[in-house]
């Protein structure tokens, strides 16, 4: 469309509209048959999925009757994320609901699970080269060190969409997409 959706505002402040192929999808059958969103259709994958697979759940399933499933756990759950591998959420146990915004469940066995050791950030730029949204994770990062809210807000925190890609380039595996999560969080406080 060649339009810029202004800092703080949704893309329908310039006419558009954003749906992924799910919305759209859904749209569309319910506007033929006027039938409510009532299953979701999920990716359960991980190295503790007995049976990794595409499936259709109901809303309302728990996690754990998916990965039955699924053929069960084929090991020990060291971890279990809600959504996808860049920005999905550790859950606690399996016992949660799919919801509609459900899109996966990723079952990682006990040593998968295991972050790596970070060590201290070397500055090499790649987290901003990653950003999509051109934001600064290092200059944020030591402007929350520092507890300055005023420098973290003009660093544009607030345009930070959490997709996890300054984390997955970080060659010092720190956790840069949390420190941003915990940035937006202790501007808003």
């Amino acid at each position: 469309t060649g339009k810029e959706v202004p800092q703080g505002a949704l893309p329908s402040a310039v006419g558009c509209i954003v749906m992924n192929v799910a919305s759209v999808g859904f749209v569309a059958r319910y506007m033929k048959t006027g039938m409510p969103l009532v299953t979701k259709r999920l990716t359960v994958d991980g190295d503790a999925v007995a049976e990794p697979k595409n499936v259709e759940v109901v809303i309302g399933a728990s996690t754990k009757e998916v990965i039955e499933f699924c053929g069960g756990y084929k090991a020990e759950a060291g971890k279990i994320i809600s959504g996808g591998p860049m920005m999905g959420a550790a859950v606690m146990n399996d016992e949660l609901p799919v919801m509609k915004q459900n899109n996966a469940i990723l079952v990682f066995g006990k040593e998968a699970a295991k972050l790596p050791k970070s060590s201290a950030c070397i500055r090499c730029g790649r987290c901003v080269e990653a950003c999509p949204m051109g934001l600064s994770p290092v200059e944020i990062a030591l402007a929350l060190n520092s507890k300055d809210a005023e420098e973290i807000k003009a660093h544009s925190i607030d345009l930070c969409m959490a997709c996890g890609s300054c984390s997955f380039v970080c060659p010092a595996k720190r956790p840069v997409a949390q420190t941003m999560s915990e940035a937006k969080d202790f501007v808003r406080k």
